[in-house]
């Protein structure tokens, strides 16, 4: 049966032990369950409701308390994004894995995942709000659900988390709410996502201009280097750049932490007429990783519950490129393949598949896939 998920709600490894939980089904999902639930002990934090009932996931050994859920009529569907895997070309043996088993941190300004494009999505992580975050008011170190967007502006993370949903829709994401001008707040989310486990990881902000704004640059610099010690060589950030429009001299500019080597790779994202400016390739940064290039607009989540089309930026691209990494990974484990290649290796394999600048500036798009460009080659 199909459960519409009422309230954030815990995952229980089982209903008999109600002590510290998987992670958290939120509010608005729509999950698979077995037809008749179960009975266990009634959670402590179910405000002395007397239905103490649990339905067991479909798929894994989850549990979900009754008193959270509701079940859904057959021909009850939420809306839906998209599913972004077919926009653009993969390995097939990537699709197998779904992103099970691979953690995946979201760095961005906001998530309101109760948005029903994201119902269906079920996800084992935790969200930490850090937005709230400074040198004089520090971070308790508890997950938190309060990550809904405080103003439109910051609604970019829930788009960005609709494409992870659809690229890996069961891989466990974690939800981490900063704010753009913070980098000490995007430390924090290295270190809770270091301490977690968490190798691949998706930020979607440019941090150009935040020296400018009163952080201390050689603190933060000492600080920034010394985690990087501590993430070890097989995390990988994909990190948006600015986006750069029809502007060379904007593409040239990487800003943190898309220029942070070895840990990061730099995204970019450019449309048609920055191809037709520049039909050869031209001198980009060396700090610049990957360009992608997508000539139609999209499906994403929009404030209000609603789907809006977007345009390609490099913000999108790093989800994308997170997510399919996220794949690979995730379709290695499911194979069983125990000397499972790292991250870096998996993106390498993924950019076999990029053409180079010249041919993808000289062809004319594929209207149904996205173009990678590797501009080192």
């Amino acid at each position: 049966m199909r459960l519409d998920i009422l309230e954030n709600t815990y995952i229980r490894s089982n209903p008999y032990d109600v002590g510290e939980p998987l992670g958290v089904l939120y509010s608005g999902a729509v999950v698979e369950a077995e037809q008749h639930p179960v009975t266990g002990q009634e959670p402590s934090y179910s405000n002395g409701a007397p239905e103490n009932r649990w339905y067991k996931d479909a798929y894994r050994d989850w549990y979900y308390w009754a008193g959270s859920v509701r079940p859904l009529e057959p021909d009850a569907q939420a809306p839906k994004l998209p599913d972004y895997r077919t926009v653009f070309p993969l390995p097939g043996s990537w699709y197998r894995g779904n992103g099970r088993g691979i953690k995946i941190a979201v760095v961005d300004t906001g998530f309101d995942l109760g948005h029903p494009g994201l119902a269906g999505f079920r996800r084992a992580g935790r969200c930490f709000d850090l937005s709230a975050m400074t040198r004089t008011q520090g971070y308790s170190g508890n997950g938190s659900d309060s990550v809904a967007p405080d103003r439109p502006d910051d609604y970019h993370g829930t788009e960005c988390a609709g494409i992870l949903a659809g690229l890996a829709p069961e891989a466990d994401l974690y939800f981490f709410k900063v704010r753009e001008n913070r980098l000490l707040q995007l430390l924090e989310a290295l270190s809770i996502a270091s301490a977690k486990g968490i190798r691949l990881i998706s930020v979607s902000l440019a941090y150009d201009d935040v020296f400018r704004l009163g952080e201390d640059y050689a603190e933060l610099r000492r600080l920034f280097t010394a985690q990087q010690q501590k993430m070890g060589g097989d995390t990988l950030l994909l990190s948006s750049v600015n986006n750069p429009e029809s502007h060379l001299e904007v593409l040239n500019d990487v800003p943190f932490p898309a220029c942070w080597k070895p840990v990061s790779l730099a995204v970019g994202a450019v449309d048609r007429n920055f191809l037709s400016k520049y039909p050869r390739k031209p001198a980009l940064s060396p700090a610049l990783d990957v360009l992608t290039v997508y000539q139609r607009p999209f499906p994403v989540a929009a404030p209000g519950g609603k789907i809006r089309d977007a345009r390609h930026s490099s913000s999108y691209a790093a989800a994308f490129l997170c997510g399919m990494v996220g794949l690979g990974a995730s379709a290695m484990a499911s194979g069983g393949d125990s000397t499972s290649p790292p991250l870096s290796a998996l993106f390498q394999k993924l950019s076999e598949a990029m053409l180079p600048y010249d041919t993808a500036a000289q062809s004319a798009l594929d209207q149904q896939k996205m173009l990678f460009i590797n501009p080192q080659t």
